[in-house]
């Protein structure tokens, strides 16, 4: 979608307002991602059952979320028992210093 929107607008502007428009999008991203919660199977996995609650309540704007939570809650707890762990993602260290390996 963006490349077929960078071609037809191309066609009206120059190069540099093409790319004043395009680097719109990824700034809008950047500036709207910081209001959005975390995930709350993230937090209840974290030990964080307030915010947990809170962000699910933002997610789904509504009051009542009692029943969604607690199927998080079964889900986590079978991701526990099951040692399907969270996997740590990789960080820039890990190509920094390549003798540190992910377990």
């Amino acid at each position: 979608m963006g490349l077929l929107s960078s071609f037809a607008l191309g066609a009206w502007l120059d190069w540099r307002q093409l790319a004043l428009v395009c680097a719109g999008a990824p700034l809008a991203l950047f500036v709207t991602a910081r209001f959005v919660p975390e995930t709350p199977s993230h937090l209840l996995y974290s030990g964080r059952e307030a915010e947990a609650e809170r962000a699910l309540r933002w997610l789904r704007r509504r009051t009542d979320v009692s029943s969604e939570l607690s199927t998080i809650h079964a889900n986590v707890r079978r991701m526990r028992e099951q040692g399907t762990d969270c996997q740590v993602l990789p960080s820039m260290d890990m190509y920094i210093h390549p003798e540190h390996e992910l377990n």
